[in-house]
C-alpha cells in the first residue's frame, strides 16, 4: 500500500528544513550563538525560574544532539541537587527511561544519540504497571509554537512516549529562538507542552501565549 502524505506531513517537513535554514544562517552570522555550554547555561537559570521546577525529584532529560537545545548543565544542577534522573534510550520503536547518575557511562545509540546503557535500571515501562516516576519531563524537538505545538523529527518516539504519561506531569519543551513559530501542524496523536523555554523566556503554553 503507498503511504499518501497528509497536508500536516508535509508542512511539518517543510518546517524542518526552515529549521535548519534558519539554524545555518544564525551560525553563519555568529557562530557563538550556538554555542552548548552558554546556551545550556542560560537555559538552565530560565528553567529554574518555572513555578514548580524547585519541586521536582525525578525529571526526565534528554541527551541532545547539536541540532538541540542543550541539557549540560541542566544535567549537572540536578545531580548536584540528588535528584533521580532520568534519560530516554531508543529501544525497537519506544523510548525506555533509565535512572541514571553523573557516572553512568554513555554510548552512542540509534540516530547517533547519546543515550544510557541497557543495564541501567529501568524506571519506565514500570514492570507492574504502575505511574512512571517521572514528575517533569524535558522535551526536545524540530520547532514549537507557544500553544504548545511541537514539531518532532518524525518518527513519533515522543509522542508515544508522553501519551503514556499523565497529563498532570509537566511537559517542558526546550528550544533556541529560531525554532519558534507562529504555528506548527498539530494532528490527534501529537502531544501538546505545558511550557516552552528558549535561552530567552520561558512561556506557558494557552491560548493566550500567541
Amino acid at each position: 500500500m503507498t503511504y499518501v502524505k497528509s497536508a500536516a506531513d508535509i508542512e511539518k517537513k517543510r518546517i524542518r528544513d526552515v529549521v535548519r535554514l534558519r539554524r545555518e544562517l544564525v551560525l553563519a552570522a555568529n557562530p557563538a550563538a550556538a554555542d552548548p555550554l552558554a546556551e545550556s547555561v542560560r537555559i538552565s537559570e530560565i528553567l529554574r525560574t518555572l513555578p514548580f521546577w524547585d519541586t521536582v525529584r525525578s525529571p526526565c532529560i534528554y541527551l541532545a544532539l547539536p541540532s538541540e537545545a542543550p541539557t549540560t548543565t541542566i544535567l549537572t544542577d540536578c545531580f548536584s541537587r540528588q535528584l533521580t534522573v532520568l534519560a530516554p534510550r531508543v529501544s525497537g520503536d519506544i523510548l525506555t527511561l533509565h535512572r541514571i547518575t553523573a557516572d553512568t557511562p554513555l554510548t552512542h545509540g540509534a540516530f547517533g544519540i547519546l543515550e544510557p546503557p541497557a543495564a541501567a535500571p529501568v524506571a519506565f515501562p514500570v514492570a507492574d504497571g504502575g505511574v512512571c516516576e517521572c514528575d517533569c519531563f524535558l522535551v526536545p524537538g524540530v520547532a514549537f509554537d507557544l500553544l504548545g505545538g511541537r514539531v518532532g523529527h518524525g518518527k513519533g518516539f515522543y509522542d508515544r512516549l508522553l501519551a503514556q504519561i499523565p497529563l498532570s506531569t509537566p511537559r517542558v519543551g526546550l528550544a533556541w529562538e529560531w525554532q519558534i513559530f507562529k504555528e506548527v501542524p498539530v494532528v490527534k496523536h501529537d502531544v501538546r507542552m505545558d511550557w516552552i523555554v528558549t535561552p530567552e523566556r520561558a512561556v506557558h503554553c494557552s491560548p493566550g501565549a500567541m
